[in-house]
């Protein structure tokens, strides 16, 4: 019985009252628009008219509510059941395609059939192209052309450029004699920050002629970075070492650990140094967690850059050869400062409009290099030609010019003062004198004094 039958049951025959008591329009305020003093069967018909308006109502409410939420779930369930069906068709397709006989590495087939069953495609492709790469053979290295890069490339350090011809010729030898490589050619460069150490380990690969891969392990807190990201979380994707091999298409990668003795410690994410450890050992195999398959490192080699060698686990430095990167002579930072400087001024277009004096009594870069102290790695040296020379240059060209010299008015004064020399054909003179007033100790207060318009 619904509530409005009740009501009326309750109106017509009282509860605890007689049918016809004159007390019953007391007793019944559910309907106040009906008359209690007609007739029953004129009551129950309104009662069963207001029923039936009230049950159209619910059954209209009910068959809109039903249509919106199927709506509602086709709109967004439709992409994701699509998506499920294309995935499912494309693993058919793939599945016909792939003949798992052919596949060369038996850990990759058991991983593509483990991806095949939960829908990673892109997985499987990387797979598919690491187990093409793993059956790849590698030949000889032209060591003329090694030394020639090496020289181009590094200024200075011969004795860094005689370990690496070393090791070219170690690698010649093991492919001519046909010993296979077990493991990955592991190098620990350590030097101050600033000497170079990133720019030896391009040089090296480019003079091997194979990739070169950065990889940044400064504050690194997880092994996710080399290791990769399972492929149940968001973002999951394969590790850097995997992902490198599948990029350029072969394993003879040359892997830039840079500053890999500042790694942060985190078991929760994974050890990082337990990570190096992985890629550095001899077995040649690095197992990444989105592939669930182990890369093939053997033909790779492995470059950690370190400010202290020291602050590596001494497992990971054993089985490191350990070269040294020393502190730039004065020599090097003249050669560095001269390719930096020239380059900055071609940027601007500046080149034809400056004179550099190198000579032995007024040499513009012993004088940069003076005014730069504690710079073992040329860094500053650098800094200084960009953030201070350079402006410096730039401003002279628009002083006035008179008796072969740059002049500029002073501040609050009439007088000018001379900021540099003119050569013979018009050009700025970039001398050491020219250093001294633009770098040295009193630059900010000629920065000031002068007016600039």
């Amino acid at each position: 019985m619904n509530l409005i039958q009740k009501s009326a049951k309750s109106v017509v025959f009282g509860d605890n009252v007689t049918k016809n008591s004159a007390d019953n329009t007391q007793n019944a305020p559910y309907f106040p628009h009906y008359k209690m003093g007609m007739p029953q069967d004129t009551f129950s018909k309104a009662l069963d008219e207001k029923q039936k308006k009230l049950d159209k109502k619910e059954k209209f409410l009910t068959y809109f509510n039903v249509i919106t939420t199927a709506l509602l779930v086709g709109f967004i369930g439709f992409p994701i059941v699509s998506k499920l069906l294309k995935d499912r068709k494309i693993n058919k397709e793939v599945m016909s395609r792939i003949d798992l006989g052919k596949i060369n590495h038996p850990e990759y087939r058991a991983a593509i059939q483990d991806h095949l069953a939960n829908g990673n495609m892109h997985a499987i492709n990387q797979l598919l192209e690491l187990d093409k790469i793993s059956a790849t053979k590698h030949g000889l290295v032209n060591i003329e052309e090694v030394t020639k890069k090496l020289n181009e490339n590094i200024i200075g350090m011969d004795s860094v450029k005689a370990e690496l011809r070393k090791l070219a010729v170690q690698m010649n030898h093991n492919v001519e004699h046909g010993i296979k490589s077990e493991a990955p050619l592991v190098i620990c460069l350590a030097g101050p920050p600033g000497t170079g150490k990133t720019s030896v380990a391009k040089a090296f690969a480019e003079a091997l002629g194979i990739p070169f891969h950065k990889i940044e392990m400064g504050g690194a807190s997880g092994a996710s970075k080399l290791r990769g990201v399972e492929g149940q979380y968001v973002n999951s994707c394969a590790g850097e070492v995997a992902r490198a091999q599948v990029n350029n298409g072969t394993n003879r990668i040359l892997y830039c650990l840079d500053e890999a003795e500042k790694v942060a410690k985190d078991t929760q994410h994974g050890d990082p140094h337990s990570a190096l450890a992985s890629l550095t050992d001899n077995s040649g195999k690095f197992g990444d967690d989105f592939l669930k398959a182990s890369v093939d490192t053997s033909d790779s080699i492995v470059i950690m850059t370190v400010n202290d060698k020291n602050q590596l686990p001494e497992y990971i430095r054993n089985r490191a050869k350990i070269i040294d990167i020393p502190p730039y002579t004065q020599e090097v930072k003249a050669k560095i400062a001269d390719i930096k400087l020239r380059q900055l001024l071609k940027n601007k277009k500046l080149e034809d409009l400056v004179q550099l004096d190198t000579s032995a009594n007024n040499n513009v870069y012993e004088e940069i290099i003076r005014l730069v102290p504690n710079d073992e790695g040329g860094r500053q040296t650098v800094k200084a030609l960009n953030e201070s020379l350079l402006p410096a240059i730039e401003l002279v060209l628009k002083g006035e010019r008179a008796n072969n010299s740059v002049f500029f008015n002073l501040r609050n004064s009439a007088q000018k003062i001379e900021v540099a020399k003119l050569s013979p054909d018009g050009k700025i003179i970039i001398d050491s004198d020219f250093v001294k007033r633009w770098l040295g100790p009193d630059s900010d207060n000629l920065w000031k004094d002068i007016v600039i318009n």
